[in-house]
């Protein structure tokens, strides 16, 4: 389940919200103030391989080098 990132529009506190992709359009409620005026965030998101290092040069990553 991917983690969304909110922000109210009343108190301006910044949150997470884990919940399913089916999911990801109901309210979602600020956990501070409980107000339900709040804006999705743009999020970053990893890149990196999940052996490490990002670097495909090193022979590690997907290539199956190494």
């Amino acid at each position: 389940m991917p983690i969304y990132e909110y922000e109210c529009e009343d108190c301006h506190k910044q949150f997470s919200a884990l919940k399913s992709v089916l999911n990801a359009e109901t309210e979602t409620a600020c956990t501070e103030c409980g107000s339900v005026r709040v804006k999705k965030l743009v999020s970053s998101f990893a890149c990196c391989s999940p052996f490490g290092g990002g670097s495909h040069a090193s022979g590690g990553g997907f290539s199956g080098g190494g």
